[in-house]
């Protein structure tokens, strides 16, 4: 009796995992860039793949990538896995560019989803813009190499600097002159 309990529970989550909805998209975060603009591909597969042919991407210049990530959970009785394969491109040259969808064979089945263009325009990206993509990418938290973190507690604080990705080193005390200001006392 037991082996037909652990036969049907098998079966049933085996159910549970081919029945997932299936979702596969490619995504860019957005769909008009400039020449030297960076391209953040992502390919997202919200279902359990056995493998997957990347498309070659003869028209860009690869920054980094495929980084590739997968999560799973279980929801509601439903066993829920997601594959992502992010890739940071620039465009070789301008105009439209298709991104050709990945092959990706799940049970003796081939599942593909529609390609997706994009434009790249030949103007390059102004001081200011380039400016504002250095500083949203500080703010997200990819400090370069060299980058002050000022660290305050009361009436003393120290200046740290990025020495590596995962690093800071003591760099000085703070005076309390520099205090003051920063905390906005005169």
């Amino acid at each position: 009796m037991l082996k037909i309990n652990e036969i049907l529970l098998s079966l049933f989550l085996l159910f549970q995992l081919s029945s997932y909805c299936q979702n596969f998209e490619i995504i860019t975060d957005k769909d008009v860039y400039k020449i030297d603009e960076t391209i953040l591909l992502t390919f997202k597969i919200d279902m359990f793949i056995d493998s997957i042919d990347l498309p070659v991407l003869n028209d860009f210049n690869l920054i980094s990538g495929p980084n590739k990530s997968t999560s799973s959970s279980w929801n509601n009785n439903a066993a829920k896995t997601t594959s992502t394969w992010v890739y940071r491109l620039t465009s070789k040259t301008p105009g439209t560019i298709t991104i050709i969808t990945p092959v990706i064979y799940n049970k003796d089945t081939i599942i593909k989803t529609e390609n997706k263009s994009i434009v790249v325009k030949e103007e390059k990206l102004t001081e200011a813009e380039q400016l504002e993509i250095e500083y949203n990418k500080f703010i997200a938290g990819t400090h370069p190499k060299g980058t002050f973190r000022y660290v305050i507690k009361d009436d003393f604080g120290y200046i740290e600097k990025r020495e590596t990705l995962f690093s800071y080193k003591f760099y000085r005390k703070l005076t309390l002159k520099e205090l003051k200001i920063i905390k906005g006392i005169n």
